[in-house]
């Protein structure tokens, strides 16, 4: 199996694995000096990956009227009380021009309570991902929601991927 490669370029070839599997990460001495380990290696990061109890919801809006939901997630029963991480990819699209109130016109909800505005760019096809960490809660959803009315034929576009990772 070969290694999946990388999109992020600020870290690129300053990881080094190491003989048991692990990786470190490399530092440049001063001066541009020898490189050197890092005594943290990978192993030592908790490793959290995704289980059943994690998911995604996603949805796209033309114009949407003050208060429309643009996508959500329930999470399963199995994850209450659980930590996830939240990560909500939102962006616009579609045949109208984006105003610059289409920027800041949607919030992220946890259930019925706005937690936060999320800042668009306002243009076509600019995804701005945004982090959010909450404990799941039964019969709780996380939406993406808009402020206010849309501007005629923009499109709103989101998408929450929701990974547990407390076990």
């Amino acid at each position: 199996m070969s290694e999946p490669e990388s999109t992020n370029t600020m870290f690129h070839d300053a990881f080094t694995k190491l003989g048991d599997g692990s990786y470190a990460l490399q530092t440049t001495g001063a001066g541009g000096g020898a490189a050197t380990d890092v005594n943290l290696a990978s192993s030592d990061v908790p490793l959290y990956s995704p289980v059943a109890e994690s998911g995604f919801g996603n949805g796209s809006v033309t114009a949407p009227a003050a208060g429309a939901t643009i996508a959500t997630h329930q999470p399963p029963a199995g994850a209450t009380g659980k930590l996830h991480k939240i990560v909500v990819t939102a962006w616009l699209s579609g045949t109208g021009t984006p105003a610059a109130v289409d920027g800041f016109n949607i919030a992220f909800k946890y259930g019925d309570t706005v937690i936060s505005p999320i800042a668009l760019v306002p243009d076509h096809h600019v995804p701005v991902a945004t982090e959010f960490y909450f404990d799941a809660a039964t019969g709780v959803a996380f939406s993406v929601v808009a402020v206010a009315a849309g501007t005629a034929d923009v499109v709103y576009n989101a998408m929450i991927v929701a990974t547990q990772i407390e076990p």
